[in-house]
């Protein structure tokens, strides 16, 4: 295409300047726009936007000037014009508006986005179409929260144009645009009201957002009827189904999507999610090459190789791919909360508030709030904590596990702040919006431990296990269990966690610990200084508890805030994954 392209501009040069068409099939500003095409398909963004800009610049000698036609002066070239230009902001034709969205496209393409929102900016509105509006918006998106009003009026303009560019949808209703304003926008367009199912579809983005998981899978499940297997409704039930920790129906619909479309990219560092937190390295491996296959300039084969990374213990290789995957996709929130999650692993508690920040900048979701306030305990920052967790329950009414975040840091800073009860009445009040919540569930545990209500502990874990079999709860109820001294059943606990998800790291401890104390040694000191196994009974009052135990008594076990020793159990502290996964 190029080499013809070329050929077809060297012809359209060969005729004499005043025997060219002005514009349309034949001119010259055709030939050039045609050339440009064809470099910025093979990604010379730099010389497209070269001759992007000559051809604007040929338009404008159009029909409009009066008198002779005379060539361009050589001497000042099209392609010195920019965007901060004074005579840039002229545009009065649609094909000189179309070549402004190409070069728009191209200043994108290379970095400079303000650059390219002028180039958007000087085509006048009656003469902006969908596809300018929705690039438009999210330029404004990517630029910082201080864009969003025009990001706003953007995508809403983009819908009035075309009702059915679902691409506006999302940004919309994250940006707090209601249901019926949208309806009301899209009805009022010059091609009609909206298809019913369009409905479906902003109630589906609307609980989503608002982390209503029950009405949201509901949605997406009526939209999944309507038309089967549509790619949009099964990744999005399956993200669903990963953010309830339901991982094999996350499963069977991520991987219904992967057979219906083996290329696609969307979503799938949530599938890349999901297999690291089952520990299918092998698979997860599959997937980064795939991803990396179908294009190595979008996120998520970043993320992926990064999740992967992190499953082999290379935290340093990891880092550097997920910063790979922000540095293309700087409002990728999973990228943002993979390195939180990074950083907080390796003792950062302030780089991990940074990197959370970001993820809910982006997207005030739960993960966002429970990465940030994991972070802000692990740096003692209590206040900070309380406020993040105190906002999650404001922008996400009548979640459970919102309230339960906040129940965790009053039971977390309760050490110095007393503030037990308080903490207790919200952890009941998140069963009661969601008996499945696991946050709620442990929080509570924690508590109970605190008094040595080890029968009420067991009672809880129990009683959840029988509706969920996750991971965090089979940890949680070993640690219990080795408390009353029931080893055997302890055992059974810990490995049936790992196996469910082999990264936990309370399940690997508390194995370890018990392993440790069921052959004789002290897990704190590990054997005496002649190698001897010390007796099962020795200094039971001292660095092991009154209990015995092979795992940390509850006046022993060190809570995670800034890893110190605070004279009580982990408040929550087996939740500390926030990229989910029980």
């Amino acid at each position: 295409a190029e080499k013809l392209g070329a050929m077809l501009l060297c012809a359209s040069r060969a005729v004499p300047y005043d025997q060219l068409p002005l514009e349309g099939e034949g001119s010259h500003s055709e030939s050039l726009s045609l050339y440009a095409d064809s470099l910025f398909g093979k990604g010379e963004f730099q010389r497209a936007l070269h001759f992007y800009k000559q051809a604007t610049q040929r338009i404008k000698i159009g029909p409009h000037i009066s008198g002779h036609r005379s060539p361009p002066n050589s001497s000042s070239p099209a392609s010195s014009s920019s965007p901060s230009s004074p005579n840039y902001s002229s545009v009065q034709r649609p094909e000189e508006a179309e070549l402004r969205f190409k070069e728009s496209q191209c200043y994108h393409s290379l970095g400079e986005i303000s650059k390219a929102i002028r180039c958007l900016e000087a085509v006048p509105l009656q003469l902006r179409n969908a596809a300018m509006n929705l690039s438009l918006g999210a330029m404004y998106m990517s630029t910082g929260t201080g864009s969003r009003l025009n990001a706003i009026k953007a995508y809403k303009e983009a819908l009035r144009q075309n009702p059915t560019a679902l691409e506006a949808l999302s940004p919309l209703v994250n940006l707090g645009v209601g249901r019926r304003d949208l309806l009301d926008m899209m009805s009022s367009s010059a091609n009609g009201p909206p298809p019913q199912w369009i409905e479906s579809y902003i109630d589906g983005l609307g609980t989503l957002t608002a982390a209503d998981n029950t009405q949201s899978i509901h949605h997406w499940s009526t939209l999944d009827n309507m038309f089967p297997n549509n790619l949009p409704s099964m990744l999005h039930l399956g993200l669903l189904h990963l953010d309830a920790d339901r991982l094999d129906e996350a499963q069977y619909f991520f991987n219904k999507a992967r057979v219906t479309d083996p290329s696609n990219l969307e979503m799938m560092d949530h599938y890349a999610l999901l297999l690291h937190l089952r520990g299918d390295v092998a698979e997860l491996n599959r997937l980064a090459h795939d991803l990396l296959c179908a294009s190595e300039m979008r996120p998520e084969p970043w993320v992926a190789l990064s999740l992967h990374a992190e499953c082999q213990g290379d935290r340093d290789r990891a880092l550097q791919y997920v910063d790979k995957a922000i540095d293309l996709g700087p409002s990728c929130v999973l990228g943002h909360l993979v390195k939180g999650e990074i950083m907080l692993k390796i003792g950062k508690p302030d780089l991990a508030i940074m990197s959370f920040f970001r993820a809910k900048e982006n997207r005030k979701e739960l993960r966002c709030y429970h990465g940030l306030v994991e972070a802000y305990l692990d740096a003692s920052k209590f206040k900070e904590a309380s406020v993040t967790a105190r906002e999650a329950i404001s922008n996400l009414p009548g979640n459970a596990t919102a309230v339960a975040l906040l129940g965790r840091v009053l039971a977390t800073a309760s050490t110095q702040h007393p503030d037990k009860d308080r903490a207790r009445k919200l952890f009941a009040q998140a069963l009661e919006l969601d008996p499945r919540c696991v946050e709620a569930t442990i929080g509570l545990v924690d508590l109970h431990l605190r008094n040595r209500e080890f029968d009420q502990c067991v009672e809880l874990l129990e009683a959840a296990l029988q509706d969920q079999n996750q991971a965090s709860l089979h940890a949680k109820l070993g640690d219990v269990l080795a408390l009353q001294q029931r080893y055997s059943e302890a055992l059974e606990h810990y490995h049936t966690a790992i196996s469910l998800n082999p990264d936990i790291e309370e399940a690997k401890e508390g194995l370890e610990r018990l392993e440790k104390r069921m052959r004789g040694i002290d897990p704190d000191h590990g054997e005496d200084e002649d190698g001897a196994d010390m007796d099962p009974d020795h200094d039971l009052e001292g660095s092991m508890g009154m209990d015995g135990s092979g795992v940390r008594s509850e006046d022993q076990v060190i809570m995670a805030v800034g890893g110190e020793e605070y004279g009580g159990v982990m408040a929550g502290g087996d939740v500390r994954c926030v990229l989910g996964g029980g």
